[in-house]
């Protein structure tokens, strides 16, 4: 029913239980505190869902109340000396001696100080949850071992008390807590984990490299990946779908050619051959491979049945590849370059060059072959398609010019 978000260094809790038929603004500004002194970086409910706590660049972590409670103002716990990037309640539990649930709090800064914060009712006991007749009392302090990283990222799990912690080198720390124990650690990134969860059974740790493009997921009581996928690292530059429409493939300027399923969003193979970004990227019509060039000079095909580079296309003289085009049968394949402006032509059984076509007098920026397969057209910068006889082996039938 309530949303809790931090604008700028305020407190602000929403009302979402309005009457969306007869409001024009669908949540209500319910309540607002102000009394951090810099902008917010974390926030969390407790279980009951009537107490907020704030971390804040502050270097404090703040408690408030959801409702106006008559003589409270929050409380203000500190000891931090960066800023905090954690604030998390435990979920109340009773230890053997107490009379009521002990409620806990950790608070994580960002140089790795981990705080545990225990509350303590003063006077007779309010309702169940209830944090605003009392004190927090500082009961644990512990210091995580960084390795020179900062900590990037980082979660709790309220019920098991489990918290895993992001790195900037790639690491990720699984702790017990409140006995600070060391579960598992493991390095799956070269660069920082931008987020990092673990799950309700606490066997089960999700982290993700936005830089990267990855995600993982880790069971560290087996030590397997259960889940792995990364997109591009940079601009993707072509992508076709396979003649069923189950299958997407794309080409990145980061080399790298992926074949995703329609049905699943997922990647399933991802090709790393090509050394320079990868500019054209066609299914061959059986859908049983994959073709692409580069501008490292080379026309790749790759079989999706093996998982492998079987065929490696290569002109006599180097070149830069910009486009590519697969006739119907499946048995020719034509490249265009950028550099010579030139149109080759290769046999997928034999790999050997079949022909060259030149006439083009600026790069070549596309490429198709009639339903046929005996004419080629072909589109260049210099504003001309031109027609070529792929059968026979008579070379450029018709130029069509363009003017604008």
């Amino acid at each position: 029913r309530y949303l809790g978000a931090g604008v700028g260094r305020v407190l602000q809790v929403w009302d979402c239980d309005v009457d969306q038929k007869k409001t024009f603004a669908p949540m209500r500004l319910h309540v607002q505190h102000g009394s951090a002194h810099d902008d917010l970086t974390t926030m969390t409910w407790t279980k009951c869902g009537r107490f907020l706590a704030c971390g804040s660049r502050d270097l404090a972590v703040h408690v408030y109340s959801r409702d106006k409670i008559e003589g409270f103002k929050g409380h203000a716990l500190t000891g931090h000396r960066d800023k905090v990037i954690l604030s998390q309640f435990a979920d109340p539990r009773k230890e053997a001696g107490e009379n009521a649930a002990r409620r806990d709090l950790y608070t994580l800064s960002q140089d790795g100080k981990l705080l545990r914060w225990t509350f303590k009712p003063e006077g007779v006991e309010g309702e169940e949850g209830d944090l605003s007749r009392g004190s927090w009392l500082l009961v644990g302090k512990h210091f995580v071992e960084r390795q020179g990283a900062r900590i990037t990222s980082c979660s709790l799990n309220p019920k098991t008390q489990t918290m895993v912690l992001g790195f900037q080198d790639g690491r990720f720390q699984l702790l017990q807590m409140p006995d600070f124990e060391s579960l598992h650690t493991l390095s799956v990134s070269r660069d920082a984990l931008t987020t990092a969860v673990v799950n309700p059974a606490s066997d089960l740790v999700a982290v993700g490299c936005a830089k990267l493009g990855q995600l993982l997921v880790w069971n560290w009581r087996s030590e397997s990946y259960v889940y792995k996928q990364q997109g591009h690292f940079y601009d993707v530059l072509s992508c076709d779908f396979s003649k069923d429409g189950s299958q997407v493939c794309t080409g990145s300027a980061d080399g790298k050619v992926k074949v995703w399923s329609v049905r699943t969003g997922l990647c399933f193979v991802t090709f790393s051959e090509h050394k320079m970004p990868v500019t054209c990227v066609r299914f061959v019509p059986s859908n049983h491979a994959v073709c692409s060039c580069s501008y490292d000079g080379t026309v790749r095909l790759f079989d999706l049945v093996r998982y492998r580079n079987f065929r490696t296309l290569r002109s006599k003289d180097p070149c830069q590849f910009e486009c590519l085009a697969v006739d119907p049968s499946g048995e020719i394949v034509a490249a265009g370059t950028k550099d010579t402006f030139q149109v080759h032509l290769w046999s997928v059984k034999t790999g050997q060059e079949l022909d060259v076509f030149s006439g083009h007098e600026g790069p070549v920026s596309d490429l198709s072959f009639d339903q046929r397969g005996t004419t080629l057209a072909t589109s260049s910068w210099d504003r001309t398609v031109q027609l070529w006889d792929t059968f026979t082996g008579k070379g450029r039938k018709e130029t069509l010019a363009h003017h604008h």
